[in-house]
């Protein structure tokens, strides 16, 4: 079978990756639900140690709780599909960068304007104190207090002049100069010294930089390899993301440099050319489905936490009636991804849809579909102290 060349302005492949790593991070979060005080499911289960479920358990967090290395995919394909998205630009001139970072602001604020009242309400409703100020911070991107994994948006947000250094960089100096940068930057993600005030995760930057890269190995690359090289190559990318945290340690600045090679792997893989295996599963209507909504998805589902992490007795009394806690952390976070479907969908059709037309309108390009620029976001479960306004809890499991 002949290799399909990618298609350089929208590949829907790897917009269902990105449906699919949402439901990572939905099922992440729903396992660090508590059924005591202080003994969430993720790592502090009845049966997390014990014989036959303590192994199931690590092969469910491996598998489906990688939230963490979620956002490590999301940043390199930001970075892959941005830098295609300045490959069509021509000449990178003051204009185009412009116009480039205006079309992020565009693409990112609307959805979370629409979010965050409704993050207020509900906690509001809860019995929390939420202030006007409050509000207006969280919709400006400058604190994340209301809705934790806002803080992944701020990192896109800075990323994109360091996305446009890098283009301009690669084509002023090439592809040695380009990978110097990158290095330079992942060695600053090692010291403590290299972040922001109140950003979490700023040294990640060095992952939309891996993403630029890939794109010119797929530019330049695209067919080779053949369709079973392609499969190999993610399939090797997909268990080194799912091994890397619990070979390397859940909190090792290691594990993310593995994530970011895995999904480097992974992307050129998909985009570039026929995958089989891989291809089935990303073209099914479900995951394409989930993958238009994936952002609007990733940014509400946290709303579903308000109930199951307030939910302890049941969930004690369905661990004491015999219940394995992956069992039972599987269930929550079906249950929560689909709660909140339906509000996810009608944030992409009728926010996030007529924000990316209004960008494209603004930015001088005709047509109704968004490109795969247009749809680039980082998925990211939260990592601030705070998730939600008065709430705690771990991360990570032990």
């Amino acid at each position: 079978m002949t290799a399909a060349a990618p298609n350089p302005t929208f590949i829907p492949r790897l917009e269902s990756i990105r449906g699919i790593a949402a439901w990572l991070v939905a099922l992440f979060h729903a396992a660090q639900a508590g059924y005591a005080p202080g003994r969430p499911l993720l790592g502090g289960a009845p049966d997390w140690d014990a014989a036959g479920w303590g192994a199931v358990w690590r092969l469910y967090v491996a598998v489906f709780c990688n939230g963490h290395g979620a956002v490590i995919v999301f940043f390199v394909l930001s970075g892959f599909v941005l830098a295609l998205s300045l490959s069509r630009e021509g000449a990178l001139t003051v204009r185009s960068a412009a116009g480039f970072l205006l079309g992020r602001v565009l693409r990112l604020y609307p959805a979370v304007f629409a979010a965050v009242p409704l993050f207020a309400l509900a906690l509001w409703l809860a019995g929390r104190d939420v202030g006007f100020g409050q509000i207006v911070r969280n919709m400006l991107l400058v604190a994340v207090d209301l809705n934790g994994v806002m803080w992944s948006l701020q990192v896109e947000l800075l990323a994109g002049p360091f996305i446009l250094l890098a283009v301009a960089v690669l084509r002023r100096f090439g592809v040695a100069a380009l990978a110097a940068l990158t290095l330079l930057l992942l060695g600053l993600s090692f010291a403590k010294g290299w972040r922001l005030p109140g950003v979490d995760g700023f040294g990640l930057v060095f992952c939309f930089l891996v993403g630029v890269l890939v794109q010119v190995v797929v530019r330049t690359a695209a067919g080779r390899g053949g369709d079973r090289g392609r499969f190999g190559l993610a399939l090797v990318s997909v268990a080194a993301f799912c091994a890397a945290r619990p070979l390397l340690g859940f909190a090792s600045h290691w594990s993310v440099v593995v994530e970011a090679l895995a999904a480097a792997g992974l992307i050129g893989a998909i985009a570039g050319g026929a995958c089989p295996g891989f291809d089935r599963v990303l073209n099914s209507p479900v995951a394409r489905f989930y993958g238009r909504i994936s952002y609007s998805f990733y940014l509400l589902h946290p709303l579903t936490l308000l109930v199951v992490w307030s939910i302890p007795g049941p969930l004690s009394a369905a661990l004491a009636a015999g219940v394995p806690g992956p069992v039972l952390a599987l269930v929550l976070g079906v249950a929560s991804a689909l709660a909140v479907t339906p509000l996810a969908w009608l944030s992409w059709r009728f926010v996030e849809l007529p924000a990316v037309a209004l960008s494209r309108r603004w930015r001088g390009r005709g047509g109704s579909r968004p490109t795969a620029a247009a749809t680039a976001f980082p998925l990211a479960p939260a990592r601030s102290r705070h998730y939600l306004v008065g709430t705690r809890q771990t991360t990570e499991p032990p």
